[in-house]
């Protein structure tokens, strides 16, 4: 869902978005780390529910943000001409 929010994708959001998944990824591998942050895995039938979750969560992100494209805003701004 990050990828959603750092639209346009530029090389800068890219390489920031790569690095926090690296550096999450980096510190979930390495135990000493995992000790530090005190990271306990759940039980497998837990990570998926958290999949889906997220997955429902990223797709009705990115339907939101293409509706909300297609119709325009939603505030029509008063400019002075139309007192």
């Amino acid at each position: 869902m990050l990828s959603i929010v750092v639209r346009p994708a530029t090389s800068a959001r890219v390489a920031v978005v790569a690095g926090m998944i690296g550096l999450f990824l980096l510190m979930v591998a390495i135990p000493r780390f995992r000790t530090a942050f005190d990271l306990d895995f759940p039980r497998l039938v837990v990570v998926m529910a958290i999949i889906g979750v997220v997955a429902c969560g990223g797709g009705l992100m990115e339907i939101g943000w293409r509706v909300a494209s297609a119709v325009g805003p939603w505030r029509r701004w008063k400019s002075n001409d139309d007192d």
